[in-house]
């Protein structure tokens, strides 16, 4: 979880620090998987390729 930008430092081979983007967008933490309506899901199941 993180509120804007996320930079990390690293030593390149001289090193020097080296400053990296890993991630452009916030990120917030997400629902938890108790709250998925697990029902719901079983109604939309692909049909079996083999027809069984």
């Amino acid at each position: 979880m993180h509120e804007g930008p996320l930079w990390e430092t690293f030593l390149d081979g001289d090193n020097e620090p080296l400053e990296m983007l890993l991630c452009s967008e916030p990120r917030y933490k997400e629902d938890e998987s108790e709250n998925y309506d697990w029902e719901e899901e079983i109604k939309y199941e692909l049909p079996s390729l083999f027809g069984l």
